[in-house]
């Protein structure tokens, strides 16, 4: 049996060289082994004359264990004498064919690692032994001659630097909204709600005036909506939760959970320090109370998807929390509640299906102990539109609602109409009995138990707001570029907020102590109240969002969207 003193080469070196003409087959299995000859005269290393680039010449036996012979891998050998010469007097690129050939068997053979060539094998044929790998399985092999590919081992590879640490990532400090005010005047009915609710509002006390007549003709029961305002109204029900938090430093900030794609602020304290108290902070006490959050919590314009208004979006487990706190707190008034249920959405499912999972939950937290009442204004719609989609232009095909706005959630005349009729009997229910919401209420009188209350004057600790210096400043913020003149509203409240405008027309407004009056866009006083970040917070470009004194808005800030950065050395010391 024949063998080679061979050192190592890699397969990634074998198969770089270049094939040539060769036989290559996949090897038999070994024959006996053969009587080893005795090399032919001539035809040792030296009788090649110069070594072919990147080879060696070795001559005699493989000294057994320890060495780099490497362990059998091929037998017999290969035959290579169809695509070189290697023979006495063959030339040097001869040779190199050889060894090309020679690198192309071992590529063309799994598991070889090292090959070595030898013109003495059976009688002269060059041929070329394959070998597996260095180990302990070596053969011992006297009176030869070989060509070696003898690469020499790579150098070390240097190590990999290591890597950076990544940055954490900024992080967000969402801004406060400003609290839009509350109405002007007492009421024996407050209404909170959105822009449904709001549009509902001239309908609404054109149906009390029919059905809620005093003595003397004039209206026994008044309706009043908080906030007072355009727009969105009471927005999602984040907007209404307190929010005790102060901005103190880099590691502090308004109240946030977590939410799918980023921090979801928990409050901005509207619904004590505005909602439940008049525009100028007088106490007010009310005979019921009707309120719905619902649409702008579903994320109603997909601005869970494309960040139209994405501090709006509100979990439903969150949902459900903070319907549980409103309730308790209305009911804390001494008012009967009642919850009317959120309108369709008709127009996207995915969102409607939204809209459905809260009315359920809110009927199922009205009905927890102590219970309030629930008034399903979702059914009323449904049972003249139908179930949606309808004027939904992404579902062809679908019905036409004739009361509704086409791709909207708000209604035209005839729906407004309808949504006062329903809020409306749901509220005379509650304030005399069942058989008051069909007709006549003569025994209802103007003045109820909240006359003694509605005189009763703001707290000493109000802060009055400064209505001509307010707007002064955030009209020559706008000179500079500092300020936004106009902004606009959601994507269905179509009329813009015009800064102008709104200083021409302002009325009394006052905030509670330890709060920041600053110009408010949407509010029907002009002004509101920065809640939660002391008396010297910062009011935003956009007139809606406020920071922390100290603190800077982002130039990004707009309707929907704004966070606040901390101050450079708090920022520093992160």
């Amino acid at each position: 049996m024949m063998a080679t003193f061979a050192l190592f080469l890699t397969t990634a070196t074998a198969h770089a060289a270049a094939p040539v003409d060769v036989d290559v087959t996949t090897p038999p299995p070994p024959p006996p082994p053969m009587p080893t000859p005795s090399p032919p005269s001539g035809h040792g290393c030296s009788a090649f004359g110069t070594t072919p680039v990147g080879y060696v010449c070795h001559s005699g036996s493989c000294p057994g264990a320890g060495s780099r012979c490497g362990a059998t891998l091929a037998e017999p050998a290969l035959n290579l004498s169809g695509g070189c010469r290697f023979a006495s007097g063959a030339s040097v690129a001869s040779m190199q064919a050889c060894a090309a050939a020679a690198a192309a068997a071992c590529a063309a053979q799994p598991g070889c690692g090292s090959f070595a060539l030898d013109p003495s094998w059976h009688g002269g044929t060059p041929m070329v032994k394959l070998f597996a790998s260095e180990g302990t399985d070596l053969i011992d092999n006297a009176g030869w001659s070989t060509w070696v590919n003898e690469v020499p081992p790579p150098p070390p590879t240097p190590p990999t630097p290591p890597t950076p640490p990544t940055p954490p990532p900024a992080i967000l400090y969402p801004a406060r909204r400003a609290c839009r005010p509350g109405p002007p005047a007492q009421a024996r009915v407050l209404v909170i709600g959105d822009s449904v609710s709001l549009g509902q509002m001239g309908s609404l006390a054109q149906y009390l005036a029919a059905h809620a007549a005093g003595p003397s003709g004039t209206p026994a029961v008044t309706a009043a909506h908080a906030p007072y305002c355009t727009d969105g109204g009471a927005l999602d029900s984040k907007y209404v939760m307190d929010a005790a938090e102060v901005m103190t430093g880099a590691g502090a900030g308004p109240p946030w959970i977590t939410g799918d794609s980023a921090p979801i602020r928990y409050g901005d304290g509207c619904l004590n320090a505005s909602l439940l108290v008049s525009a100028t902070q007088a106490p007010l006490r009310y005979d019921v109370i009707s309120f719905n959050f619902g649409i702008h919590d579903v994320d109603y314009g997909g601005a869970h998807d494309n960040d139209a208004y994405a501090e709006e979006w509100v979990p439903l487990p969150l949902y459900e929390a903070n319907l549980r706190e409103i309730k308790r707190t209305l009911q804390a008034t001494g008012a009967k509640v009642v919850f009317q249920s959120s309108t369709p959405v008709p127009y996207n499912m995915t969102t409607n299906g939204r809209i459905v999972a809260c009315n359920a939950a809110a009927r199922a937290i009205m009905a927890e102990a102590p219970a309030a009442a629930f008034s399903d204004a979702y059914g009323a719609v449904v049972a003249v539109c139908g179930e949606p989609p309808y004027n939904a232009p992404h579902y062809p095909n679908t019905s036409n609602c004739a009361i509704a706005d086409y791709n909207g959630v708000h209604y035209h005349a005839g729906g407004w109409q309808l949504l006062a009729n329903h809020t409306g009997a749901s509220l005379l229910a509650l304030l005399g009995g069942e058989g008051e919401a069909a007709g006549e209420v003569a025994a209802l009188e103007a003045a109820g138990p909240v006359a003694a209350a509605a005189a009763a004057p703001p707290p000493a600790d109000a802060i009055v707001c400064n209505a001509t210096a307010l707007f002064d400043d955030a009209l020559r913020r706008v000179v500079a570029g500092t300020a936004q003149g106009v902004v606009q509203g959601h994507s269905f409240d179509k009329r813009p907020w015009v800064l102008a405008d709104a200083a021409a027309a302002t009325e009394p407004t006052s905030c509670p102590a330890n709060s920041t009056c600053m110009v408010t866009a949407f509010s029907n006083t002009g002004l509101g109240c920065c809640m939660g970040s002391g008396a010297n917070a910062v009011p935003c470009a956009d007139h809606v969002h406020c920071c922390a004194e100290g603190w800077t808005c982002a130039p990004s800030c707009k309707l929907g969207r704004c966070s606040c950065n901390p101050p450079a050395a708090a920022q520093q010391q992160r």
